[in-house]
């Protein structure tokens, strides 16, 4: 029945947002981390670091356009070509800003003199991050994960721009409705978003809840 039809439309678009969202917040926190280790670490990479971070000022159609020109340009092929990883590259560069920003207080929450003291112990550089670094920014990055994860199942320009052919997310299948004057159609897509939301929005909360007792 068409009631089936849109119902198993509607689970599949949470399917894809929900994977869109955790791929680009694991890549993401990857990247945000190791950039925020290296701005601790290293003086000469502090300006480009601050550059490469900035993303969240720069609207995602703007960023979209820019891989596609830049790509074009440097490789002379489309971005497009790699599927949802061109969509998980530029989310991941649009959003960066608020991962750095929560794996950076976390850094600064460790001290000078632990680190050196670790730099003392010969160690490969995973094994230090999963003995000494993770568990005191386990907590910042879990945190930094949802904000990357809620703002990327939201965004729709970039989405829009760059997903794969047939790759449809809530936010996406709300903006066609809603070009095309279906509202009705839209709205069982956007109370799937808002739930999906605020259910992510709960955990940061009982998250904060959990740090500060």
């Amino acid at each position: 029945s068409e009631s089936s039809i849109n119902l198993l439309s509607n689970i599949n678009l949470l399917i894809n947002s929900s994977i869109l969202g955790f791929a680009v917040g694991i890549f993401t926190i990857f990247f945000a981390t190791a950039l925020s280790l290296s701005y601790r670490q290293s003086n000469k990479l502090k300006s480009l670091i601050s550059i490469s971070t900035s993303g969240y000022a720069i609207p995602g159609s703007v960023i979209s356009a820019g891989l596609l020109i830049g790509f074009d340009a440097i490789f002379g092929t489309s971005i497009t070509i790699y599927g949802i990883f061109g969509l998980i590259l530029c989310l991941g560069l649009r959003f960066m800003t608020p991962a750095y920003n929560y794996s950076s207080a976390s850094l600064a929450n460790i001290s000078k003199s632990s680190e050196n003291a670790l730099s003392l112990i010969p160690s490969n550089p995973l094994k230090a991050f999963s003995s000494f670094y993770y568990p005191q920014m386990k907590s910042a990055l879990f945190l930094g994960f949802m904000i990357v994860f809620i703002e990327s199942v939201k965004e729709q320009p970039a989405t829009l721009l760059l997903r794969p052919v047939g790759f449809d997310t809530l936010s996406t299948k709300i903006y066609n409705f809603t070009s095309e004057g279906e509202w009705e159609m839209a709205a069982t897509p956007s109370l799937l978003l808002i739930f999906l939301s605020l259910a992510f929005v709960y955990l940061i909360n009982k998250n904060v809840d959990l740090n500060t007792k």
